[in-house]
């Protein structure tokens, strides 16, 4: 028999400083930006090639070893102008560098070393 795992679902954490933290892996999280604010305030800023007006939530994963992360993504749109998008970076929320950017309704994984 298989075990269902529930997905957590978060709120609150639609600006990097206020990120949810990840602390223990298996992570699975479930999530809607429907009430998100704009992610980015400057063109300046390393947006991983998203809009600057882009709406997303926030995750962070903090360990003390290096490790290779695997995330296994499923991002779903709704309505006519939806576009889903996963960007991961590094460092921290006033210095972020662009490791990856996903862009579609689609499903896959990325895995990159934790810096």
């Amino acid at each position: 028999s298989s075990t269902s795992i529930i997905p957590t679902v978060d709120s609150g954490n639609d600006k990097c400083d206020n990120a949810k933290s990840l602390t223990v892996l298996p992570a699975i999280r479930s999530g809607t930006t429907a009430i998100a604010t704009p992610d980015f305030e400057s063109a300046l800023e390393d947006t991983c090639g998203v809009s600057i007006s882009s709406k997303g939530v926030w995750y962070a994963l903090q360990s003390l070893t290096r490790r290779v992360v695997r995330v296994e993504y499923q991002l779903y749109s709704k309505g006519s102008n939806g576009d889903s998008e996963l960007s991961i970076f590094t460092g921290s929320c006033d210095s972020l560098v662009c490791v990856t950017n996903v862009q579609g309704a689609d499903q896959g994984y990325i895995s990159f070393w934790e810096t």
